[in-house]
């Protein structure tokens, strides 16, 4: 059945419209900076075989374009033979160039052990316009996506070599062990190929971030290590202060109490400056987990120092109470001797606890063993009573 003339229009017009788009959208993708940049690099033999697939892609779509017209030319042309002669049975040509296997394209060449003996170099597959449209698209769309794909793998690139780069410089600066190999293997990233360029440094950012949280790590304990340095000066110097205040409170006590001075920590006291010193310089030098076991040590016997010197003035404190505390039981005693009566014996007792007591050094064990006979001897009924 011959097809109306006003559905042949239509159809010619679409085709219009469609081979106009598809030659606007490739145009397009060939005018992109990003695909010229692939193609001198092609020109000039620096490209990869990435960018000449790309270039072989949109060549294929240009030469798609070009049959299509072709095609399309072909149908106009029956159309219009068909209205000037007033036949309008010839519209059947028409349909049979949109509709039919009417393009021919040519298929790569074959090698020759794949060929019949009267086979071609290159041999042509007839499709038709639909067909070769629905080609052309997806090769339209994986050069777009591959061209996508080139330009983003470049930009990637560069900002992670600028990244990495930082990366191994700052390795470098803190002397780190890794950095010399790690910036060498960095040089040697030198793929031509964008995308085999950007999988070269991915393979190897793993390695340098594992360099640098081992550095951060390390610069973090060196850190805490400086700041225990200066709270253990800080506590030496607290040291320092209570060896002091254990002095005055020692020499205070004996000069009101009788007795052997008590003896501090001094010669463990005197260990602490020289050893923090020698930790300093051990972690000066770098070697930061020596440096935090030996504070560890250092700070065990330092606590030791702050409990002798601690315990030195609760010595002397202890002392003073003691004597103030003997002298209120004699104030208690002597009231009660009084309201007792005259008594020879307790009077020499009486005399001996005021000298022990109130002398200018107290002697406290002698004071303590009279006041306990002076109360004992207060306890018992005197000779006069009943």
């Amino acid at each position: 059945m011959t097809p109306p003339l006003a559905k042949v229009d239509a159809a010619l017009a679409d085709w219009r419209v469609r081979i106009a788009a598809a030659s606007r959208n490739v145009a397009e993708l060939s005018e992109l900076p990003e695909f010229a940049a692939l193609k001198a690099a092609g020109r000039a033999g620096n490209g990869t075989a990435a960018d000449a697939r790309l270039v072989a892609t949109v060549d294929e779509l240009w030469q798609g374009v070009l049959l299509l017209g072709e095609a399309l030319s072909r149908a106009e042309a029956a159309r219009a033979a068909a209205a000037r002669l007033w036949m309008p049975g010839d519209l059947d040509a028409v349909t049979q160039v949109l509709d039919g296997p009417s393009i021919g394209v040519r298929l790569g060449e074959s090698p020759v052990l794949h060929r019949r003996l009267l086979g071609q170099i290159t041999e042509t597959a007839w499709v038709s316009p639909a067909q070769l449209l629905a080609t052309m698209e997806a090769a339209f769309d994986s050069a777009r996506l591959l061209l996508t794909r080139i330009a983003t793998a470049r930009e990637q690139h560069a900002a992670l070599r600028a990244t990495l780069s930082t990366s191994v410089q700052e390795l470098a600066r803190e002397g780190r062990p890794e950095a010399p190999d790690l910036a060498a293997r960095l040089d040697g990233c030198t793929a031509s190929d964008p995308l085999a360029a950007l999988d070269e440094l991915e393979a190897l950012r793993p390695e340098i971030g594992a360099a640098c949280a081992a550095m951060a790590a390390a610069q973090a304990a060196k850190a805490h290590a400086a700041q225990a340095m200066l709270e253990a000066r800080a506590r030496l110097a607290r040291l320092a202060d209570l060896q002091t205040q254990a002095a005055r409170a020692v020499e205070q006590a004996a000069a009101l109490v009788a007795g052997p001075a008590p003896s501090g920590p001094t010669a463990q006291a005197c260990e602490l400056p020289a050893w923090l010193d020698r930790l300093q310089r051990t972690l000066d030098a770098g070697r930061t987990e020596a440096a935090m076991a030996g504070l560890a040590s250092w700070s065990v016997l330092a606590g030791q120092v702050a409990t002798g010197w601690q315990g030195l003035m609760d010595q002397a404190a202890a002392a003073l109470a003691l004597r103030d505390d003997l002298r209120g039981r004699f104030g208690a005693l002597q009231a009660k001797h009084q309201a007792r009566g005259a008594d020879p014996a307790l009077a020499g007792v009486a005399a001996e606890l005021r000298a022990l007591l109130f002398g200018a050094r107290a002697d406290l064990p002698a004071a303590r063993g009279l006041l306990n006979t002076y109360e004992a001897t207060l306890a018992r009924p005197s000779v006069g009573a009943g």
